[in-house]
């Protein structure tokens, strides 16, 4: 179903408000300026009518009125083919007809049609550029056709932009960020790998939700990617001059999460702890949890060195929100440390996931099995697996601070050694910093 309306776009620095002509086909739109500008009281939306209270009022009249039946034309040709007006067929289709106008003026030296109509030298003029402007369009979509097919075309591609948006930001972010805008890109390119950054309407959105949906991806990672979708948008809205309100419409996934968080309980940390193993890797791997749950501490932290250790605490600014951070460590976190002369040895976060669950699987009491729910879009899915197969980086972090609130810990304090910005990331009570950390972690680990 085809559809045809008149639209404004946001006021220009004379309060005027350019008239744009668009085709609606099954949620593809086709936008046409056309070149006039008035005051938003001025303009009939339904009939697409300028009042006759302003002077070039006939002028602008027959020129609305041609563009839009060039319009309706170009819809009825593809549709008569048995094509679909979508976006790029109508821009190609519409630059035909205004080109076959322009060929016919020059064969008997007259004028397009709305150009005929406008009475003054000015007007022609801005006719004249609106119709060139046009077939340049026209050409363009002709030239990217071309280049697709080759397999070179980047232009206005959303894959093309998530790309630049990388490069732009690879010195403000963390690698790990970045990839998760690689991750977008991935999927952006599988999804429709023709997709124009100006083609993002509301129904590519959801359409795009929908199929990340029907891939069977989880709704935390569905609203992480659409984190990064509306960043890529609105970096370049300005610039690009692009149409975001629509866009606020939008409905994400909703935010259903496993309420079971993965953790050791205090009795499981020291099996752990207890553990005897004589493979280097499962040594270093187990040390590496270790620390986390002792600390807190998130997996691009922990490698600190003895330098970041004074009097009794770990000192450091973390990576992912460049907080200082100052942890008390429990005389169990310091004989882990010293076995390691105060340098974990770095490995891969993919082997490191792999090999713990390796050494966990060991342990008798992390062989119980665990109920984990996940959504995709509205639909729950249950697993039952052992513990040990769940275990990952994240556990170190989630067991630091429910040991902690289990144990009567401050939750202010809490807040102070992970170095959240507020309460709310831990719980939904507030409390004040105790003065005595020495005592608080005593609670927990000794």
């Amino acid at each position: 179903m085809s559809k045809i309306t008149f639209i404004l776009r946001p006021e220009n620095k004379k309060g005027e408000c350019p008239i744009s002509i668009k085709h609606t086909h099954e949620g593809s739109p086709f936008v046409k300026a056309t070149g006039i500008s008035v005051i938003s009281k001025y303009i009939n939306l339904t009939t697409g009518k300028v009042s006759n209270k302003l002077p070039m009022a006939p002028e602008w009249n027959a020129c609305i009125a041609q563009i839009y039946a060039d319009i309706e034309t170009a819809a009825r040709n593809i549709l008569g083919r048995g094509g679909e007006p979508d976006t790029q067929s109508m821009a190609i289709e519409y630059a035909d007809i205004i080109n076959h106008r322009l060929e016919a003026g020059e064969q008997k030296n007259q004028q397009p049609l709305q150009v005929a109509q406008a009475t003054t030298h000015l007007g022609r003029l801005q006719q004249e550029l609106e119709l060139l402007e046009q077939a340049v369009v026209g050409k363009k979509l002709e030239i990217k056709n071309a280049e697709i097919n080759l397999g070179i075309y980047e232009g206005a591609l959303f894959s093309g932009f998530i790309t630049r948006y990388i490069e732009e930001k690879k010195q403000l972010v963390d690698s790990k960020t970045l990839k998760l805008y690689v991750n977008l890109r991935n999927l952006v390119n599988e999804f429709r790998p023709s997709l124009r950054i100006d083609e993002i309407t509301l129904a590519v959105i959801d359409s795009f939700r929908d199929w990340l949906i029907a891939r069977g991806l989880r709704n935390l990672t569905i609203r992480s990617v659409f984190i990064k979708f509306r960043a890529v948008i609105h970096h370049y809205a300005d610039a690009l001059e692009l149409n975001t309100k629509e866009l606020t419409k939008f409905v994400n996934v909703k935010k259903l999460k496993n309420k079971n968080l993965i953790y050791l309980t205090k009795y499981e940390l020291a099996d752990l702890l207890s553990l005897q193993l004589e493979n280097p890797r499962y040594q270093r791997v187990r040390d590496i949890l270790a620390i986390m749950c002792l600390t807190g501490l998130r997996w691009s932290d922990v490698f600190f060195t003895k330098a970041n250790v004074r009097n009794g605490m770990v000192s450091l600014t973390t990576n992912k929100t460049n907080t200082t951070v100052s942890i008390p460590l429990s005389t169990q976190a310091i004989e882990v440390l010293e076995r390691n002369q105060y340098s974990l040895k770095r490995v891969a976060v993919s082997e490191f996931n792999t090999q713990i669950k390796k050494v966990c699987a060991m342990i008798p009491s992390l062989n119980v099995l665990e109920e984990i729910i996940h959504y995709t879009g509205t639909n729950r899915f249950r697993e039952v697996r052992p513990k040990a197969e769940l275990i990952s980086a994240h556990a170190g972090r989630k067991t630091f601070i429910n040991l902690c609130l289990q144990n009567g810990v401050n939750p202010a304090t809490i807040k102070g050694w992970v170095g959240h910005s507020d309460l709310k990331m831990i719980m939904e009570h507030y409390a004040h910093l105790s003065s005595n950390q020495a005592e608080e972690i005593a609670k927990v680990f000794v």
